[in-house]
This record gives C-alpha cells, structure tokens and sequence, in this order.
C-alpha cells in the first residue's frame, strides 16, 4: 500500500485548483480498440479529450481498506475531481498511484493503487446497437521491475448505461498481474464474452479496476484493447464478431439460433407426423451450411408405436415403409423370457408365456430363506411372507473421540467428526493470523490459537532498539529485526561522501560521520600549493585512478635569498645575487675599488683584482695642457691597433669593442683635458671605472706631462684587459 501521506495532503489541500479534468465520454461503435501506439492521444495530465470513449479513475474511498477483492467494488465514487490520468510518464518506478500513460518502447496506459487511488480504473463506453456476442480482450502488463511485489488483482465489470452498479465478468478476473519482486515480464492475455444482457444497447460501460493491494503497489498495463461483436441477421458470418453463423433471421429451432450461433445436435428442427417417420435435428459444430436436414423415414426394424404394454409385450417395429405410410409392428416376448426380475431377497422372478402381453402374478421365497433387504444395520435377514426381516443391530464404534458414531444407510457404520474437536494440532484450522499458533488441547480436546513469540504484523508490534538501532517488522519472515535508524551509520561505507580525497568514517558508538581530508591527496593541480613561491605544483594521477599525489617542481631563476642564486654565467667578476622584488636572481660585477686614487682597479679572469699604479700620480703637469686632437691622433697611431681601437679619438670616448664595459673612459670622464675643449685644467686626469676608482694626475698649467702619464696608464690598461680576456 503506497500511503504517499505528504501527496494525499498537497492534493486535498490544492483540490479546488485543479482543473475540471477533460474527456469524451461519448459511447463508441463496435469494433473498437485502442493500442496507445499514438502518444500524441494524452499530452496533458487528467486531459482525456483526445481518446473518445475512454476516461481514467482515482475510484476515490470505493474503499479504505488494503487488499480489498476489486470484484466487491461495483459502485463509482462521489469524490469531486474522481476522474485523472498522469500524462506523458517515461518511469515506470514512480510511486504515485493513480492512472497513468507511460511513453516507453512499448507505451500504454496502466493502474497504481494508493493511499489516494483506492480503486483506479479505466472506463469505457460502448454503443452495442445490433450487436451479440460483445467480446472484451486487452493484455494486462507488468510494468514495474522494482522490489515491489503486492498481489495485484485487476477485475472486468460492466453495466447497461451510465449509472448504477456494475456486474462482475468472471471470466475476466484475474487474481494477480504482477510479478516479483525485480521483475516486469509477465503478460496476461484477457479476453471475455459479455452477458446476452450488453448485447443491442445503446450505451454500456465496461470497466476493469484494481484495488489498492497490501504492501506496495505495482504499475499494471491495460494494452492491446479490443472489443467486438457481431450483427446477427444480415446473413453474413462477421469475423472476429463472435458469430458462428448467420442464416439471415434472429429465430431460434432452425439449426442458427437468434444470436446467430450453431444450436446443439440434439436441437429439433423437423418434428416428426407419424409413429415411423422420424424428426430432423441440427448437426452441431461445423456443419455448412448451417440448416435442417433434409426430411427422412425410420429404417425397417425401428421401433414405433410407444412403450411396449405390457412386461412380455415387445417394442412395435417399423415395417420399413417410408415416411408418413411406414407401418408399425406389434410383437410379443418369446415363453420363458424373463418379465419380472425379482424384487429382493425374497421375490422371484416371473417368465412369459408367449402370447399374454402381460406377465404372470408375482411371487414370493419360502419363509426363512436368508436374505437381504439392503440395509446393513439390522443385522442378517430371513424371509417371512415375502419379506426380509432384520437380524440383530450393528454396533459402531471407530474408537475416536472426536466422531459421532452411528449405523447409517447405506453403507452402515459411519462417523462424523464433532465441530471444534480435535485429538491432534493438524486438525486445528488456521485462524488466518499469522501471529498464532494452532494447538489442540489434547484428545477430544478443543483447539487454541495461541501468540507465537516475537512474531509481528507491522512496526509497532516491536519492542527494544535505542541509540542508532531501530527495530521494525519485517512483513515477509513477521519477525521484528534490528536496523541502523535513519541518520546514524554503521559502517564507513554508510559515510561516503562521494570525495576520492577524502576518508569516510564511521563513529559506531556515536553513529556519527567524518570525512577528514587525506593529506597530499589531489584530484586536480588545484587542490596543490605547499605554500612555496619558487615551486611549480601539481597532481600525480596513476591510470585510470579517481585521484593522485601533489607533487612540486623547483622553477630555475626563482630565489627568495642570495643563498638561492648559483654563478649562472660562469664569470668570476661577477657575483649572484637575488632581486627580492622579483624573486629572480641577477649577476652583479665585484668590486675591486682598493680606495687608492693613484691606483687603477681592475677584476681578473680568476676573479682576483689587480691595482695598477698610475704613473705620475701625484707629480707636475708635464705640459701637455696645450696638445690638441691632433697630437692625441698621432698617439693612436703609435700606439698600434689595440689603442686605436680602444681611443678612437682625443677625447678617449670608450670603444665597446675592446674595453670592458666596467672601466668607462671617455671624455666624459677626462676631465677638461680633452683637445676640443681648449681649457688647460689643472685639474685631475680622472680614469673611472664601475668599481668607482679614481687616478688623479696633477697637471700644472702649460705643461702636456700629465696627458702623456693618462694615456701611458690607459694603454697599459688595456693592454692587460686583453691579454685577461
């Protein structure tokens, strides 16, 4: 029983909402049929208007009760908004109850008791004008695969009109459609012939119906519908319409009754008009055409004239003549034929004489002569005038406490058990409750039907549980069994979370579940990240798994500190170090700055630094102060390739090609002795360079001494700079 409580509420609550619900009751012609092969019929719920004749019904309180016989329910309900059907259905495992079109691989319509559909059923309505033989068939499906397994039981019924109560097709009825529990195969092919009382009327209305069954119901298929019947008279056997002949009129006694079938052999259709002449009868089943016979005399030697007179008269004869002139023949028994057997034990039998039709009077045996009147409870009999008189009376006793003993005729002794005694619990008949045990008292004792312990019919009948246990009753063994209450577990499977990096517990004293995450665990790269900015993290999946191991790979270049940094470059002049902002690492020149500004600082190619003493430091200017760019050019040119290249010109602009790019010198950064400035400085000869170092050189007014100590420094620079490279 699908009770579907929160349903039947939200539906009687919202019952003044729901739309009448449409259909077209108007009664259909025969033959008729329907396959619900066209899902286009019902496109909307509690809409019947696209399938004419045919209406679907809740059967709203034709009962309260589960498990009611289908075939006790003949009335309709009287509960507004009665007529339903859920529309467009494509699972059959819903549990709703009501009638439904289900539009799977092989659609149809179908019945579900509940709580709400007490009694559904499918209505149609049929015009039979001029028809016999209405015969009713449909298949009936079941539909549901689920673990539902209630008894099923669908019902035909139908009535002349469109009220009053409906009369049961017993041959219609079948006890229970459905199999189970997990199966949806079984097919039950109905077909039923109506009573002559559908036959040529202008409505009737045949219903099949189910009942809200004991225990889950199970959808129930109505498929294949098809109803048909016969126009008896028009001279024309109709196939399919259940007639079995037709010889154009509706008239009884001429071998094709008025419901146009075959009338029995035995059904006389030629009386006979004389004592020789005999009458014709109907050939039965499969005689063509169905008539009468042609008309026919008795043969010679057949008897006539009626009963023989007399015990010795015989049976008069038909001479042999044909028809209505045959002559019938008296005739006698032959002497000494028997005419009269003997009555009993103390008659005898009587003979003929040959001639007298009548048989001699009747006689008796001697006086004690055993015999026998028949009885068996009298004891042995003798003849007295005529008559067996009883011996002494039989006693009867069987010896068994629980019958009544008695001599009964025929047969004699008899007994009869004695209502409510018993001598053995076998005797005991079931009280229907499964509950009880049947017991007898004992011998000649009553029976008892005494509890069975622990034994239940429904959930309340079980006592104990607490905590996470709950016990109910389990209506297939009626024992009460424990079970895990809703909300608690018993298990780690009980907690599943469906997370592939998760653990599912289980806490059995509490009945609670955890779920705490698995350590390194990933499905994706984004459930890694070890906090490490210079790492790059992922997820390590295996095959086919549902999840893997976070996994981190070292970005190269990446640093926090110098201590992350390595010589990338392989120079010893420079040295790594970490830019912070950017977390990458960089490669800074070393500094060879001595803080001696007569010295020129420079880094080896082992990484030491060297400092060169600057001649003149320190001294006169040697009066160099006047020579101009043409001078310095003609020092290029004794200087070789190696100083033109590294002093292009008089104002020592710094060539990229051969001076390092840490010792800049150019007329930046010789100050005011650059021919092109024209100003004699007495200033310093400033040779810089990135480690900051400075070689002054004094130059006093007039004097050209000191540019000439410049550019010696300069070459020799140089010169060491390219031998170091």
């Amino acid at each position: 029983m699908r009770a579907h409580l929160a349903a039947a509420i939200t539906a009687a609550s919202c019952l003044a909402l729901v739309p009448t619900a449409l259909a077209d009751a108007t009664a259909q012609a025969l033959p008729f049929a329907q396959s619900w092969t066209d899902t286009s019929l019902i496109t909307t719920s509690d809409d019947w208007s696209g399938v004419p004749g045919i209406e679907g019904f809740l059967g709203q309180d034709l009962t309260t009760a589960t498990g009611t016989d289908p075939r006790t329910l003949l009335t309709t309900s009287s509960v507004a908004g009665d007529r339903s059907v859920l529309a467009n259905q494509m699972n059959t495992g819903i549990s709703n109850g009501d009638v439904a079109e289900f539009e799977i691989a092989n659609p149809t319509i179908a019945l579900q008791g509940s709580g709400t559909a007490d009694a559904p059923y499918v209505l149609i309505t049929l015009s039979t004008l001029e028809h016999t033989s209405i015969v009713v068939s449909y298949n009936l499906r079941d539909l549901d695969g689920s673990a539902d397994n209630a008894v099923q039981p669908v019902a035909l019924q139908y009535r002349v009109g469109t009220s009053g109560a409906f009369v049961n097709v017993a041959a219609g009825f079948v006890a229970d459609a459905t199999t189970g529990p997990s199966l949806a195969t079984l097919v039950t092919a109905v077909s039923a012939t109506l009573p002559a009382a559908a036959e040529n009327q202008a409505v009737i209305q045949v219903r099949i119906i189910t009942a809200n069954a004991v225990g889950n119901d199970e959808w129930v298929g109505i498929d294949d519908l098809a109803i048909t019947g016969a126009t008896c008279g028009n001279g024309a056997v109709e196939p399919g319409g259940g007639e079995q002949c037709d010889d154009g009129n509706r008239r009884d006694g001429d071998c094709c009754d008025a419901s146009c079938q075959i009338e029995a052999p035995s059904t006389i259709c030629r009386p006979a008009v004389g004592p020789c002449d005999v009458a014709e009868a109907c050939g039965g089943d499969g005689e063509t055409p169905v008539s009468c016979p042609a008309d026919a005399a008795r043969t010679e030697g057949t008897a006539c004239g009626g009963a023989p007179s007399g015990a010795c008269d015989l049976q008069d004869l038909c001479s042999g003549s044909t028809g209505a002139t045959a002559v019938c023949l008296a005739r006698t028994e032959p002497a000494g034929t028997t005419c009269r057997i003997a009555m009993g034990a103390c008659d005898v039998a009587e003979l003929c004489d040959g001639t007298n039709p009548a048989c001699p009077t009747d006689r008796f045996a001697a006086d004690d002569t055993p015999c026998s009147d028949g009885m068996s409870c009298n004891g042995l009999e003798l003849c007295r005038s005529g008559a067996c008189e009883p011996g002494a009376a039989l006693v009867c006793d069987d010896r068994d406490a629980c019958t009544a003993d008695a001599c009964a005729e025929p047969g004699g002794c008899a007994s009869a058990r004695i209502m409510g005694c018993c001598n053995l619990d076998a005797e005991c008949a079931d009280d229907g409750d499964v509950c009880t045990a049947e017991r007898c008292s004992g011998s000649g004792g009553t029976c008892q039907h005494l509890p069975i312990t622990d034994c239940c019919t429904r959930d309340a009948d079980c006592t104990g549980g607490g905590g996470c246990v709950a016990v109910s009753c389990n209506l297939g063994t009626h024992r009460c069994e424990p079970h895990t209450a809703p909300g608690c577990c018993a298990s780690d499977a009980d907690c599943s979370d469906g997370l592939a990096c998760t653990r599912d517990l289980c806490d059995r004293a509490t009945g609670a579940c955890s779920n705490p995450a698995v350590m390194g665990c990933c499905v994706g790269a984004g459930d890694c990240d070890d906090g490490d900015s210079c790492t790059a993290d992922r997820c390590d999946i295996v095959g086919s798994a549902a999840s893997g191991t976070c996994a981190a790979t070292a970005i190269a270049s990446c640093c926090r500190t110098d201590a992350d940094c390595s010589d990338s470059d392989g120079d010893l002049c420079t040295s790594p170090s970490c830019n912070t902002s950017t977390e990458r690492c960089i490669e800074t020149p070393v500094s060879c700055d001595d803080a001696d500004a007569c010295t020129a600082d420079f880094c080896e190619i082992d990484g030491s630094c060297s400092h060169v003493p600057i001649m003149g430091c320190g001294g006169t200017d040697g009066g160099m102060s006047s020579m101009d760019d043409a001078g310095a050019s003609g020092m290029d040119a004794g200087m070789g390739g190696d100083m033109d290249a590294a002093l292009p010109d008089a104002g020592f602009t710094n060539d990229a090609a051969s001076l390092r790019t840490d010792v800049p010198i150019d007329a930046g950064r010789l100050d005011r002795v650059d021919a092109g400035v024209g100003n004699e400085d007495a200033g310093d000869l400033t040779i810089d360079d990135t480690s900051g170092c400075h070689c002054a050189v004094p130059s006093p007014a007039g004097s050209s001494r000191g540019l000439w100590v410049g550019l010696g420094v300069v070459a020799l620079a140089l010169s060491r700079r390219r031998r170091a490279r």
